[in-house]
């Protein structure tokens, strides 16, 4: 999409800023009450981090597209890492520190939710 249509999308729905990813199949917009950072880009997804006066934590977000042709999809698996603080098993607790079993329950739950698995 040239950056002028983008643009022209950008003041029909009134707000301040605009991107396209580079297949122009992800479009995000918002307004300045938000910064919003591009820390990836690619054909499928855009992450992002978002920090707003409003909000004391900065957010983590990515837009995903997936192709609908099944030729072109990826069927590759995905990995998703990272340190999430929080254990799926009491077997994995290591040393005294004291732990709240109801945050393993969350943790465990939003795994479900997301149809995830642990695979440490």
């Amino acid at each position: 999409m040239s950056p002028s249509k983008l643009d022209y999308h950008k003041r029909r729905l009134n707000f301040d800023g605009c991107y396209a990813n580079c297949s122009n199949k992800i479009w995000l917009f918002w307004n300045n009450c938000i910064d919003l950072y591009i820390m990836e880009h690619v054909v499928q997804f855009v992450h992002t981090k978002i920090s707003s006066p409003l909000c004391s934590q900065k957010i983590l977000l990515t837009v995903v597209y997936d192709a609908t042709i099944a030729v072109t999809k990826i069927s590759s698996p995905w990995i998703l890492i990272g340190d999430f603080n929080c254990i799926s098993k009491f077997s994995e607790q290591i040393g005294r520190k004291s732990f709240d079993p109801r945050s393993m329950e969350e943790f465990n739950e939003c795994l479900m939710d997301c149809s995830l698995e642990d695979a440490g």
